[in-house]
């Protein structure tokens, strides 16, 4: 099973995957780190 860092938010997150998703998640990951600073640029922190 591979294995992976993610970086969202500056925090570095271990996850484990299936083989082959380790490119899907790296997408989900970029996507939800710039939904966070868009966030964050806007004026704060939410959740």
């Amino acid at each position: 099973m591979p294995e992976l860092t993610l970086t969202v938010n500056s925090r570095n997150y271990d996850v484990a995957c299936g083989e082959g998703e380790e490119p899907h998640l790296r997408e989900l990951a970029e996507f939800i780190d710039g939904k966070i600073t868009a966030i964050v640029g806007e004026g704060g922190r939410r959740g």
